[in-house]
């Protein structure tokens, strides 16, 4: 690679960010990628207004998401596209994500610059905001874009691995996935960030390890997280320098050994990511050990769970409640929606510095303990639906006495 000085470099040199306009510096090197992921510009920042929250908000992201006509967006596609293409290796692929606003123009550009179009993916969120308008469908996808460099070009697909991870049968172009969740957010919002589970898919699809990831409009930094995550090498791109500054922070959460393999594991299990109960909840079901810690538990709110019970649990970042039982007593039993960003990573030393304020409980079992923080007792939960995804195998004794302890408190509850 040509010297370019980096925005960011991680330790190992898996993960480089440079900042400036991705056409300049994509002819500045001469530099050949595997794969590229791209989430340009929707352009459709309009004045529109939508749903975050429960609240009714603007769509407009910066003046970067807006166009003054279709020619210019036309011209910008094409722009980056050719840019991207020359630095695609021969048996490379592309994705690239969009909506109506955007998707037609980036597929009529690949089309006259030659590149082969393989599929269109659509991305059929679980959880989309309603329509505050009630004059058209409520929007619940985006739609991604996957290509090769030419018609004749014989590009990777991971096909058995794909089959693998969708229950033995082939995948479609279908895929069925939640928006991002709050613990991916930890470092920091991005207006337009993609979920980790989306680009993990993606990557996993037309690259192996050690493959060179290019994102040409890198945001967050989600394709990058992805892409180290999975063993690849990443280069993202990127005129914002704050949007840098998340991304790079990002990716130093994965020095954390801890935080990466339950991010890993979180991942590797979320392929499906479509959630069949209407409107779940993710429940994490844990035992407290006695009265004194039952006590903290209840005047801190703050449930303290041991990293090994994480990654055994490799779906709890997406956790939205803790069901927690006092020793087997289904009978003494909370559940209290989850609050924070993301569970604290804490030693057990400062989590008995913590607790020696409100009692004498003293966590015993693992050095490095994950402090959720919880909102009170919740108590109108009639009708709610609950998904058991978090809960241990049903198949293992241990498993199924906590089923059957997790089946009994709810009802209560109901």
């Amino acid at each position: 690679m040509a010297t370019i000085t980096p925005f960011y470099r991680s330790a190992n040199k898996d993960f480089t960010l440079v900042n400036g306009d991705c056409v300049s510096v994509l002819e500045a090197f001469d530099f050949k990628f595997d794969m590229i992921f791209a989430d340009p510009p929707y352009f459709l920042s309009n004045g529109g207004i939508s749903v975050s929250s429960g609240k009714v908000v603007c769509v407009d992201k910066g003046e970067w998401d807006k166009a003054p006509s279709a020619e210019y967006i036309d011209e910008f596609n094409r722009r980056w596209l050719s840019a991207c293409k020359d630095k695609l290796k021969d048996n490379g692929t592309i994705w690239i994500s969009g909506t109506h606003h955007n998707i037609f123009s980036v597929a009529d550009q690949l089309s006259e610059l030659g590149f082969k179009i393989l599929n269109v993916v659509t991305w059929n969120k679980t959880d989309p905001p309603d329509n505050v308008s009630h004059r058209v469908f409520k929007h619940s996808a985006e739609y991604i874009i996957w290509a090769k460099k030419s018609k004749r070009a014989q590009h990777r697909y991971n096909y058995e691995l794909m089959r693998q991870l969708n229950d033995g049968k082939q995948m479609t172009d279908v895929w069925r996935m939640p928006a991002v969740a709050k613990w991916e957010k930890s470092c920091g919002k991005h207006p337009t960030q993609k979920p980790l589970s989306l680009l993990a898919r993606i990557i996993m699809a037309s690259t192996k390890e050690d493959d060179w990831v290019l994102d040409p409009f890198n945001g967050s930094g989600t394709t990058g997280v992805a892409a180290s995550l999975l063993g690849r090498k990443f280069l993202g791109i990127d005129m914002e320098k704050s949007y840098l500054e998340l991304a790079s922070m990002r990716r130093e959460e994965l020095e954390n050994e801890e935080v990466r393999q339950a991010y890993k594991e979180m991942v590797l299990v979320d392929f499906n990511g479509a959630i069949q109960a209407e409107k779940p909840h993710h429940v994490l079901v844990g035992r407290i050990g006695s009265e004194e810690q039952w006590e903290w538990f209840e005047k801190s709110h703050t449930y303290t769970l041991p990293i090994s019970k994480i990654l055994s649990m490799p779906k709890l970042l997406g956790a939205e409640y803790v069901l927690a039982f006092l020793g087997k007593d289904s009978k003494r039993a909370q559940l209290c929606r989850i609050s924070s960003v993301k569970p604290q990573v804490k030693t057990r030393e400062q989590v008995t510095e913590m607790a020696s304020h409100t009692s004498d409980y003293k966590p015993t079992r693992d050095r490095t303990y994950w402090l959720i923080h919880l909102e009170k007792p919740l108590d109108e939960l009639k009708g709610k639906v609950f998904n058991k995804s978090l809960l241990l195998n049903m198949q293992e004794q241990r498993g199924a006495y906590w089923i059957k302890k997790y089946e009994e408190a709810i009802k209560a509850f109901k």
